[in-house]
């Protein structure tokens, strides 16, 4: 029994490995990739930043892996319930459509109470906290900090 978990942590770093290895190498691609559309332009952010910031990130990740632990072996659940990929896909649709009918305070915070509180099974008032506190921080972020034109409910201000 011990020689097989032994080797079964083995497996699961050498699969940690290969995959931080993918990242970093998808993560370099898309650095490459995003240097032509121009980081800066006239001393304005160019096209290529952010693209060039998320895929930092991503080796960031990556790095990050290389020196973490090895993911246990008996973390995850057995089988995958359908019925969540489903709700996922529900609500990342109907994140979109409240986004243009209501606002991104509104469908943000809604895509993360019903995310948090059936997919991730969180309480209800640590859902609702959350989803309260994801809102106004993607509001914050998006429409008062970065200006970017986004539909605002009608309830805040632009």
């Amino acid at each position: 029994m011990r020689e097989r978990q032994m080797i079964g942590w083995r497996g699961a770093a050498a699969q940690q490995m290969y995959c931080a290895a993918a990242l970093s190498l998808a993560a370099v691609a898309l650095m490459v990739m995003s240097l032509p559309l121009g980081l800066s332009e006239n001393g304005q952010m160019g096209s290529g930043l952010w693209p060039f910031l998320a895929a930092s990130l991503l080796l960031v990740s990556a790095v990050a892996m290389v020196f973490g632990k090895p993911p246990k072996l008996d973390h995850e659940r057995p089988g995958f319930p359908v019925w969540s990929f489903v709700l996922a896909i529900a609500v990342l649709f109907g994140f979109a459509v409240l986004l243009t009918s209501m606002g991104i305070f509104t469908a943000s915070t809604v895509a993360a109470f019903i995310w948090l509180r059936f997919l991730a099974g969180e309480s209800w008032r640590l859902s609702a906290i959350i989803a309260v506190a994801l809102g106004a921080i993607v509001y914050g972020l998006f429409i008062q900090v970065l200006n970017i034109p986004l539909p605002v409910d009608a309830f805040l201000p632009r």
